[in-house]
């Protein structure tokens, strides 16, 4: 597609394995100049606004229709999809099951069925793409035999970003590099970075399992780490919950937001099964922690990084299924 003068995409993905493989799809199919963005669903309205004031002095101009954004892997409230409206064209690609309800508000694929690489592929028309299956794998959408390429090539992937989860300039080196048709492991950096991953993720994990609280009814497992762990929080919640078949909460303190944040993980194989805890962590985090995200992998936080964590967590995971039971029961 030729752009007009002054005309640029901006990408704005999450930072995650599937992230950044929906936005390695879109690179691929679209022309210079690209400006790439990695964000949460909690800081995307702060940087949409500094887009648009950025913009705004650059032309000269209160209009910002020179930019096509396109939203990748990323939940939208209802400020940021107003937001969005001041700009001339808008794509959002994604897949977390609150974002059901921002269908029609933009053109893109929403289905919370898929991941966003395998909907970017679809919108991008580039499904024979290998990085649709390997997005997928990186958000546990798909399994694959251990022997199998791409699982490797996922795992190299996920821990190489997690090595320094705030170098935007080592992602963006993965997207362009992925996007060229490179796979992770011919990538310059990402096998030395995810060495340096497995030596801190072992270090943690000690302090995990020292401090894990095991809830026997419901059945749940609690831990609190007094660490910095961002980047490195969903390969020890894996671990964690590769030796359960019942929910496990991992909590930290993100002392710059003073918050705990809360990850939540289930396991995808066991659910349904006999003493599985058959529960969505997508809402309760929801309801709870002021969070989202998955029916087996959600995430929400805590106002404050002085409170009770872990009983807060539990009281409210018992009180939760409680509730659930009595609608079941109904």
């Amino acid at each position: 597609m030729q752009l007009s003068e002054n005309t640029k995409y901006v990408i704005i993905t999450h930072g995650g394995g599937d992230g950044v493989c929906a936005a390695a799809i879109a690179v691929s199919k679209l022309e210079d100049p690209i400006d790439i963005y990695f964000s949460q669903p909690y800081t995307i309205i702060g940087l949409i606004r500094k887009l648009i004031r950025t913009e705004q002095k650059r032309r000269n101009d209160p209009n910002v229709d020179k930019l096509r954004i396109y939203i990748m892997d990323i939940h939208v409230n209802d400020a940021v999809v107003k937001l969005l409206k001041k700009f001339n064209k808008v794509v959002y690609i994604d897949h977390h099951s609150n974002s059901v309800k921002n269908k029609g508000e933009f053109p893109g694929k929403i289905d919370q069925y898929k991941s966003s690489s395998q909907l970017a592929a679809e919108y991008f028309s580039a499904l024979k793409s290998p990085l649709a299956t390997l997005g997928t794998v990186c958000d546990k959408l798909l399994s694959l035999p251990a022997s199998d390429p791409m699982l490797k090539e996922s795992i190299l992937l996920q821990k190489s970003i997690a090595c320094s989860i705030d170098d935007e300039e080592f992602r963006k080196h993965l997207v362009e590099q992925l996007a060229s048709g490179l796979l992770p492991s011919q990538i310059s950096g990402v096998v030395k970075r995810s060495k340096c991953t497995d030596e801190e993720i072992n270090r943690l994990l000690k302090h995990a399992n020292k401090n894990i609280l095991e809830v026997k009814n419901p059945k749940c497992a609690i831990t609190y780490i007094n660490d910095n762990i961002r980047g490195f929080g969903r390969q020890i919640a894996r671990q964690l919950i590769s030796e359960r078949n019942y929910p496990v909460f991992l909590l930290y303190p993100d002392i710059s937001r003073n918050k705990i944040v809360i990850i939540a993980r289930n396991n995808h194989d066991l659910k349904g099964r006999e003493g599985s805890a058959n529960i969505d962590l997508a809402m309760f985090m929801k309801i709870y922690f002021s969070g989202g995200g998955h029916y087996n992998a959600a995430g929400g936080a805590i106002e404050g990084i002085d409170n009770p964590a872990v009983q807060m967590v539990k009281e409210c995971f018992e009180e939760y299924n409680m509730e659930q039971y009595k609608v079941k029961g109904k």
